[in-house]
């Protein structure tokens, strides 16, 4: 059972939950068929040995220039912090030693993904890394370079296609990020419920998140019929997107974004008469909401996860949201702060799984044995959602997913928003029809 798990039973019940949960995990320890005590000959690049005393190291690459960078990297730093069980502002340890974060860089493309993902490399003992939050770093880039030196890596917010897609995975990338052919047969099915919706502009960025989205939009739109689209690949320059679109004349318009080019195609959309917008949810983030309640947005959609379901837990209400505005001085800007916390707990999990303990406490961990156990932690209870990872790097199996309009949107840790349109995804079923 997870340290999410635990508290959350610590919570509602006090001691008898306690002896209740030791039981479970008893149970699941020896039912899960996981890896555990991996041996590790001490020749293998492979092995990590921790002395007694010294920390584990766990690497990040997030984006410094944005709300959510930002929210994902407090969401780490909490995940170390109750360790211990508790969001006390002081780390926990894992199996005795103190885990220490090594930030890295993420630029949102390909090259600054390459150079982050060496950064880390060339750190010999890290054993797992949360990253990123761009697609395109890590599609052909930081992905390649880190499963060639073994290194578990988990990201919250990588939502292409591309990455989990059999013939391009890289195997030791997984998400706790929602796979974009969920977002792009939710937003199709979102724009059907508006027969009046007849022509609807797409405008992406060419990489390996937006284009690849705005394309599977395009084809889920087309699959059912009635609907003229038009994709437009030149985000970087908003004004100019803008400009060809409404050559188009679209009655609506998706903007699968992410970064500074949400904002920026969206205040030039507002210099032309309003048509209605529908942001994909790496634009869900308090700075969009902000402008949009200083500039009349009551026509722009966003998606993202439902709500609903993190307002149904109560350790996100009464545990992690006050924990988050107590460390930080405000509540989560972006919707991703649970997908980071998640795939952090993944990577704490596989090492208690595989870690060999010495006389003395000091640790050896193989970290190809890391990847397998990560495969067998099924129906893991996570914050974000139910984590079971399939071999090609997806941990989300089914979900379910909302629209919201504006200014209702659950950034600022307000779950209690209520959405216009959800809907429950199974990826399985979209991998056939796909």
């Amino acid at each position: 059972m997870s340290q999410l798990g635990r508290g959350r039973w610590w919570a509602i019940s006090g001691i008898v939950a306690l002896v209740v949960i030791v039981c479970i995990a008893v149970i699941a320890s020896t039912d899960s068929g996981a890896p555990t005590a991996q041996a590790c000959p001490t020749t293998s690049s492979d092995c990590v040995e921790v002395g007694i005393g010294q920390p584990i190291y766990l690497a990040t690459m997030f984006r410094t220039d944005s709300q959510d960078g930002t929210d994902a990297s407090n969401a780490v730093q909490m995940a170390v912090d109750y360790l211990d069980g508790r969001f006390d502002g002081l780390p926990g340890t894992l199996l005795g030693h103190p885990v220490s974060v090594l930030p890295t860089v993420d630029g949102c493309a390909a090259p600054s993904g390459i150079a982050a993902a060496h950064q880390i490399i060339a750190q010999s003992d890290v054993l797992g890394v949360v990253a990123a939050n761009c697609s395109a770093s890590m599609y052909k880039a930081a992905d390649a370079v880190l499963s060639a030196a073994h290194l578990l890596t988990i990201s919250p917010q990588a939502s292409s296609v591309l990455l989990t897609d059999p013939k391009e995975h890289q195997p030791y990338f997984f998400r706790t990020a929602r796979n974009d052919l969920i977002q792009g047969s939710l937003i199709a099915d979102f724009i059907h419920t508006h027969p009046e919706w007849t022509r609807v502009g797409i405008i992406s960025t060419n990489d390996a998140y937006s284009s690849v989205l705005g394309a599977a939009i395009t084809s889920d739109l087309h699959a059912a019929g009635g609907t003229a689209t038009k994709l437009i690949i030149d985000a970087a320059h908003p004004a100019r997107s803008v400009e060809t679109l409404a050559t188009f004349h679209p009655s609506a318009v998706v903007l699968p974004l992410n970064g500074n080019h949400c904002l920026e195609v969206l205040k030039a959309l507002h210099q032309t008469p309003q048509v209605p917008v529908v942001m994909t949810q790496q634009c869900q983030q308090q700075g969009v909401l902000d402008y949009l309640r200083n500039n009349g947005g009551s026509q722009v959609y966003a998606t993202g996860p439902d709500a609903s379901e993190l307002a149904a837990q109560p350790f996100y209400a009464d545990a992690f949201l006050p924990a988050y505005q107590r460390l930080f001085g405000y509540r989560p800007l972006t919707i991703y702060s649970p997908a980071a916390f998640d795939a952090t707990n993944l990577i704490f999990d596989a090492i208690r799984r595989v870690a060999v303990v010495h006389p003395g406490g000091g640790l050896m961990i193989n970290r190809v044995a890391l990847r397998e156990a990560l495969l067998h932690d099924v129906e893991y209870q996570g914050l974000s959602d139910v984590l079971s990872c399939s071999p090609t790097g997806d941990c989300v199996p089914a979900t379910r997913m909302a629209v919201y309009r504006a200014p209702q949107w659950p950034v600022g840790g307000n779950p209690l928003v209520s959405s216009v349109f959800s809907e429950t995804k199974v990826l399985q079923s979209l991998l056939i029809q796909n």
